[in-house]
């Protein structure tokens, strides 16, 4: 499996339909907080002289206290107006250290590797690190998905290339990935992880999906299949995502979207399949290749 980045020929839309209309049945996702813990084989200095002060650098007005950090993005603000006037909110991201130590073996039983195809060496990998530092947004509901993802995996790449951790783990949608990733890969590639599933109780049916989504108030991507080689599918559904990370939720249930060799699947906002429970887009591949109830 492979969890891809968007093609250079977007497969879609054929038909996106009245894209004005597309979510005026269907309320965006509620969004949270895109959260990731950089775990290493020792202590990073986290906190160190050389290690604040270049923070303080990138990130002006970034403050430390016990253990925390807090850098504000300044470029991502906007102003309310409250009982004490005028306010302005920054976009910004959370660094802490864990006052508890977390045995690898203890994350990978709560993270397990399955669903992290990017990374087959993680199993490998991970039981080496003993520290880590948590990663994660602050003030970020009122902000659009590209800021935030952008902001966050600046961080990311920062601190990765100050403290050469060996693993990241992203929390909010379980799955680990090499810090190697963060220069090339998409932005979305870490926010958002890419599942395969086989169904147990319908023989051939398999499920691919986006998780992550959701957290920056857009539906995940979802194909329920069968007799398709799913690394296809996980490209496509990757590219979806990325072309609603771009321009929105502007692809309306029954639209026609184009697919490989082809094919054309045909998007409908419903429930999700797998768990977590959440609103996606489904993508029908039709005849014979559809599984599920449909």
């Amino acid at each position: 499996m492979t969890s891809g980045d968007p093609s250079a020929h977007h497969p879609f839309p054929a038909d996106p339909g009245n894209t004005a209309a597309a979510n005026a049945e269907h309320a965006p996702e509620a969004k949270t907080t895109l959260a990731a813990e950089l775990w290493y084989r020792s202590d990073p200095g986290l906190f160190d002289d050389e290690l604040r002060n270049r923070l303080l650098v990138e990130f002006p007005g970034a403050t430390f206290s016990d253990g925390v950090a807090l850098l504000p993005h300044a470029e991502h603000s906007f102003d309310i107006n409250g009982s004490a006037g005028v306010q302005t909110v920054h976009l910004s991201t959370g660094l802490a250290v864990p006052r508890g130590q977390l045995p690898s073996a203890e994350a990978l039983e709560a993270t397990p590797t399955d669903q992290s195809w990017s990374w087959p060496d993680a199993e490998q990998e991970v039981p080496g690190c003993s520290h880590r530092i948590l990663v994660t947004e602050v003030l970020a509901s009122g902000f659009e998905p590209k800021p935030r993802v952008e902001s966050f995996q600046g961080v990311l790449r920062l601190l990765a290339a100050e403290t050469s951790p060996a693993a990241i783990r992203w929390l909010h949608n379980a799955h680990w990935r090499s810090p190697d990733e963060l220069e090339a890969a998409h932005p979305l590639a870490g926010p958002v992880n890419m599942r395969f599933f086989l169904v147990s109780n319908d023989e051939g049916a398999m499920v691919v999906d986006s998780l992550g989504m959701y957290q920056l108030g857009l539906p995940d991507v979802q194909v329920h299949f069968r007799d398709i080689d799913p690394n296809v599918l996980v490209e496509l559904a990757f590219n979806v995502a990325a072309y609603l990370y771009e321009h929105g939720p502007v692809i309306q249930s029954k639209a026609q979207l184009n697919g490989p060799e082809g094919m054309k699947f045909t998007a409908t906002w419903e429930d999700s399949v797998l768990p977590p429970l959440r609103t996606v887009i489904d993508l029908d591949p039709g005849t014979p290749f559809s599984a599920g109830n449909r």
